[in-house]
Order: structure tokens, then C-alpha cells, then sequence
């Protein structure tokens, strides 16, 4: 058998680049800090049987899944180590379907044709995006829908290309679960499904539409009811929104659409200075952390220890910059010295240069321009949301949090795939943009770092939790990690969380039968889907012809 090297090369460098931002994360990022983890908390509170009901509206496949992830895979539950223990389920399960949707991608962009190398440098970036790095660190459940919408999506891509509807049936139980896990995600898939592949979903004909209908309602029905028993709620009940805090019971104006303060984003780009402009929320909050709530929220290790590569100097004439190369920075010397930002400059500036290209791509791309209306739609719905109040009101002026690109990101990640490759597959220069990207991601995480006792201290505590921590030890991280011994114990970086009854987390979660069938279908779902799709058939040469 012939191996290609290059091939084994760039799967070599993919992996260790995947390995290292999980490593970076797990160990730089507690999950248990993560934005309303006290809130969604309730799920394993539920679950491990401390309450009769969670209060909330999603639904449960997600916590249910985590909280059997952490039973089977947590070694111990003693009161020194348990939050430690949380903190490595949530991450280590939000990775695996991280890792499943990656592979949906793969196949997506094998579908199109695209070369070996444009597809390593599409999931090398993918892998990079602040906004993927956020979608893996937090305890919600958009990351079930990166997982599965781009197998949805090369389902009904194969039934374009085949006339098979066999694909469209194998992608009803991934439909059912990411309609059935938040309300939002529920109106962004089917709404956008609904819009961009109308042309496929009329091709079906009745019957089949007829029986795929019977057979989503099928599976979602009892999930729904089962999910309702759970919660005391159902999906279309948002206790996130006004019904919960009064804070939220307001209406965004119109102006929240296009407002946008140039001068004020740049000059003072931080959380709540742009909670009237959803312009100025999606470019901070992209390839940033407008909201504090990541790698800038304080207790985060990303935060901790960092060296300002960047300083800033009072200075009363002009004077060209100084390098230290012994502190790693450099010094630049201002007639009118105000507050600096660079790390979330350097954020702006990428976003900026992201939506200059998504919109050029949108206008001039034909071939995947329905991809780049994912969230567009997405983004729609969520503003005619915060304006007209419906269902329920769910702003709140001093935030305007309800528009973060979290929300959305499964479906902008989407258009990013076919964005990247494209780009990629036009120009060998494009590639270039690494030698950049790559350290000013670092930068923007919180890189590079000084190192004292106690930092070193919480990195090696939390590194003995690793799946890789020998590998950390010897290999990747020996300055942080060298005091691990690779043995689960106490860490002394452990928050307190009055609200988890701690004890009850030794026993095995409460057993939901259709949450619990609907996994089985997904996996025989995405098993037959890679059987299906890996057959020799015709691809896009067969596309072309149709088209």
C-alpha cells in the first residue's frame, strides 16, 4: 500500500494543533467559570437527583450526555477534586463532538473537491478561530449543533447531487436532536433549511415530505415531553429572558441594528461600551472577548501572568520604538497617552478583516453563497427576536448580550469552512496568512505569559487531570508541568460552589429513555452516513451536470 507522506505530514501537524489548543484550554480555562454555569448547573443538579425539576427551558440531551460522560469517565468523586473533575468532563466531552464535527467537515469540503492542502490549512484555522475556542471551554449546548449540522448538511448536499432521499431520512435524527436541545437553534435550522434548500425540500414531492414530517415528529415528541417533565418547561418558554430577570424585559430598538460609534470602538473597545450597537458586538466579540467572559474573564488562567507584549509611553517628542527582547516586548512612545486595548484591537482589526471577506464572498462567490446564508439567517432571526419582543421579551440595554456570535456560531463556523477553503484553494499566497494569524491568536489569548510558584502551581494541579499529562510533562509544557506526578488530587484553584450538592455526584445520573434512544439513533445515523458517503459515487462532476 502506498503511503503519501505529504498527507501524513499535514494530518501530523493538524492533530498536534488540535491537541494543543485542547491542552491550552483545559489547562488555561476552567469550564466551571464559564458565563451561567451557576444557571445551567441545575442540569446536573437534576440529573444526580437534588431537585425534582431544572426550571430551565432547554433541552436535556446535552447535560444528559455530560453527566454520563462524567460518571462513566471520573476516576473518584472526593470533595477535594470534584470540581476539578467537572471541569475535565465538560471539556473533554465538549472536544469529542468538537472532534465529530470537524470530521463532518472533512467531508463536506471532500465533497466539493477541494485539494488536501486547503482543507488542512480550512481545519487548521477552524481549529485557531477565538470563536471555536469559546465554543469548546462553555457548558452549552451549541456545540452539539457544530457537531452535527455539517453531517445534516452533507446529507442533503449527497441528496442534491443523487436524487437518493435516503440521505435526507439518515439526517432526520441529527435534525431531531439539534431542533429538540434550545429554542433558538430550533428556528435558526429550520428556518434556514427551510429558506436556502427550499428548492431540494419541494424536489422531495409530498410523500416523502409527508413521512419525514411523521418521522421528525416521531422522534421529537417524546423527547419533548420527556424534556418537559424534566425542566417544568418546555423549548418556547425562555426563563433566560424577562421571566427571569427583569433586567431582559425590554425590547431592542431599531437603531441597535445599524448604531455604530467608530471612534468609541476603537478608542474604548470593552464590555457594555457597545451594548446599543450590534455591529460593534460582533466585531468586538468575534475574535474577542467584549464580554469579559473567556480568555479576558479574570479568574481565567489565560488572564493570569500576562506579559503586555504591547507598552505604551508618555512621551513629548517622537520617538521610533524600542525592542526588549529580555521582556518579550515592545515599547511605543505617544504624545497622548489614554487607556490601551491592544489585545482586543488586534481582535477588532481580525474581525474587520473577517467580514470584509465573508461579505466579498457572499457577492462574489456564487458556488457557495447559499453556505455564507447561514448566518445571515441565523443573525436575523435573533435581531427580529430582541426588536418585536417575540416570543417574550429578552434585552437588556446595559448588555446586549443576547447578540453574542456564541449564539450563532455553529452556522458561522459553517460559512467560514467554505469561506477559508475558497480562499485557500485560490491563490498557494494566501496561505501566508499563518506566519500571522497564529501568534496574534496567541496574543489575543493571553500570550506570552510570566511564570511565578503559584502559576506554575495551578498548571501542574490541573494538568495531573490530563488525558495527556505525561505527554504535557515531557513533551509540550515541561516548564508548567514539571511538578505533576500525573495522580489525581487536590487542587488548590478550585472555586466553591454552594449551589451543587456535591455529594449526590457519586451516584449514577436519573436514566431518560428517549434522550437515551435518541443518542443510539445518532450514532447509527452517523455511521450509515459515513458508509453512505464513503461509496465511490459521483460527486461534483455529477453536481456540475445537474446544475
Amino acid at each position: 500500500m502506498k503511503i503519501n507522506k505529504s498527507k501524513v505530514i499535514l494530518t501530523s501537524v493538524l492533530l498536534f494543533f488540535i491537541y494543543l489548543i485542547k491542552e491550552l484550554n483545559f489547562l488555561f480555562y476552567n469550564s466551571l467559570d464559564s458565563p451561567d454555569f451557576d444557571k445551567y448547573s441545575v442540569y446536573f443538579e437534576y440529573l444526580f437527583s437534588n431537585t425534582n425539576t431544572t426550571g430551565r427551558e432547554q433541552g436535556l440531551f446535552y447535560y444528559y450526555l455530560n453527566s454520563w460522560y462524567y460518571y462513566f469517565f471520573a476516576e473518584t468523586s472526593a470533595d477535594s477534586n470534584l470540581y476539578a473533575l467537572l471541569h475535565k468532563s465538560i471539556q473533554e466531552f465538549n472536544f469529542i463532538l468538537f472532534i465529530i464535527g470537524l470530521l463532518g467537515i472533512y467531508k463536506i469540503l471532500r465533497l466539493f473537491k477541494f485539494s488536501n492542502l486547503s482543507i488542512f490549512f480550512t481545519l487548521m484555522l477552524l481549529n485557531l478561530l477565538p470563536l471555536s475556542v469559546a465554543l469548546r471551554i462553555v457548558f452549552k449546548p451549541e456545540i452539539i449543533t457544530f457537531a452535527l449540522l455539517p453531517w445534516i448538511i452533507l446529507c442533503i448536499e449527497k441528496y442534491k447531487n443523487s436524487n437518493k432521499v435516503s440521505y435526507i431520512y439518515l439526517a432526520t435524527p441529527l435534525i431531531a436532536t439539534c431542533v429538540s436541545s434550545k429554542g433558538s437553534i430550533a428556528a435558526m435550522l429550520l428556518v434556514s433549511i427551510f429558506i436556502i434548500y427550499l428548492k431540494e425540500i419541494i424536489s422531495l414531492g409530498l410523500k416523502n415530505t409527508f413521512i419525514l414530517l411523521i418521522t421528525l415528529c416521531i422522534l421529537i415528541i417524546p423527547i419533548f415531553n420527556e424534556d418537559t417533565k424534566s425542566n417544568g418547561l418546555n423549548l418556547s418558554q425562555l426563563e433566560s429572558g424577562a421571566s427571569s430577570d427583569s433586567n431582559y424585559d425590554f425590547k431592542a430598538p431599531k437603531s441597535f441594528i445599524y448604531k455604530l460609534d467608530g471612534y468609541q470602538l476603537v478608542s474604548n473597545p470593552i464590555k457594555n461600551k457597545q451594548s446599543d450597537s450590534f455591529i460593534g458586538i460582533t466585531l468586538l466579540d468575534t475574535f474577542g472577548d467584549y464580554y469579559d467572559i473567556y480568555w479576558d474573564n479574570d479568574s481565567s488562567l489565560y488572564f493570569k501572568n500576562r506579559v503586555e507584549v504591547l507598552k505604551f509611553e508618555q512621551s513629548d517628542r517622537i520617538e521610533t520604538p524600542k525592542i526588549n527582547a529580555k521582556e518579550k516586548s515592545v515599547t511605543f512612545y505617544l504624545q497622548n497617552l489614554t487607556d490601551t486595548y491592544y489585545r482586543k484591537v488586534i481582535g477588532l482589526i481580525a474581525s474587520i478583516y473577517f467580514y470584509f471577506l465573508f461579505f466579498s464572498g457572499l457577492f462574489k462567490d456564487s458556488k457557495y453563497r447559499r453556505f455564507y446564508f447561514f448566518p445571515l439567517i441565523s443573525v436575523s432571526l435573533l435581531l427580529i427576536h430582541v426588536i418585536t419582543g417575540f416570543p417574550s421579551n429578552n434585552f437588556n440595554p446595559e448588555l446586549g448580550d443576547t447578540l453574542k456570535p456564541l449564539y450563532y456560531s455553529p452556522f458561522l463556523l459553517l460559512s467560514c469552512v467554505f469561506l477559508f477553503a475558497n480562499y485557500f484553494n485560490k491563490n498557494i499566497k494566501n496561505k501566508i496568512i499563518f506566519i500571522f494569524f497564529i501568534p496574534l491568536v496567541l496574543i489575543i489569548f493571553g500570550f506570552p505569559k510570566t511564570l511565578d510558584y503559584e502559576f506554575e502551581r495551578d498548571i501542574a494541579e490541573i494538568n495531573n487531570y490530563s488525558f495527556f499529562c505525561e505527554f504535557n510533562k515531557n513533551i509540550t509544557f515541561q516548564n508548567l508541568t514539571s511538578e505533576s506526578n500525573c495522580l489525581q488530587g487536590p487542587v488548590v484553584r478550585q472555586i466553591e460552589l454552594e449551589f451543587m450538592n456535591i455529594e449526590s455526584y457519586k451516584d449514577k445520573p436519573r436514566f431518560k429513555t428517549f434522550n437515551t434512544m435518541l443518542l443510539f439513533t445518532n450514532i447509527i445515523s452517523l455511521i450509515l452516513i459515513i458508509y453512505k458517503t464513503s461509496e465511490k459515487t459521483p460527486t461534483l462532476n455529477s453536481y456540475k451536470k445537474k446544475e
